[in-house]
């Protein structure tokens, strides 16, 4: 089984991972750190495909068979937002796969970083604020049983 401390972790690291590309970002030109970009960028894709796979093969799975239904509907919730999110990243991932789309673009991609790592990080603040509890309860009422 794996853990929401597990998760909380992997969050934490993308936070990390999405600090350093902006700051790499913040004021830099076309050329300025574009292959440190887009190494970044590779590893911050690695952990959100090993993160969202845990997610959507544990996580979502076992709340959505909870007897609560306060729980199902949140991790239902949850998970189809999921589905959305990975799709827009897979997207964006997709179209600064290489490094000169991302030297050729550099300020359209600026832009698409932005927009990407605010969604991931909202959604990483708001699993961590009200999904993972859930999980946790529902872990802890598994174990009293």
């Amino acid at each position: 089984m794996i853990s929401t401390h597990l998760l909380r972790c992997q969050h934490s690291d993308a936070h990390m991972m999405i600090d350093r590309l902006l700051m790499l970002l913040d004021g830099c030109e076309r050329t300025d750190n574009a292959a440190q970009i887009s190494k970044q960028l590779a590893k911050l894709t690695q952990l959100m495909r090993v993160h969202f796979a845990q997610e959507d093969h544990w996580l979502y799975p076992s709340l959505m068979a909870s007897a609560d239904p306060e729980v199902v509907e949140a991790a239902s919730s949850f998970h189809r937002e999921m589905g959305e999110l990975w799709e827009q990243y897979e997207a964006f991932v997709r179209g600064w796969s290489t490094l000169s789309a991302i030297v050729l673009r550099f300020d359209r991609f600026k832009v698409d970083c932005v927009a990407v790592f605010a969604a991931i990080e909202d959604r990483c603040a708001r699993e961590n604020e009200l999904l993972f509890p859930l999980a946790d309860a529902a872990g802890q009422a598994r174990f009293a049983a």
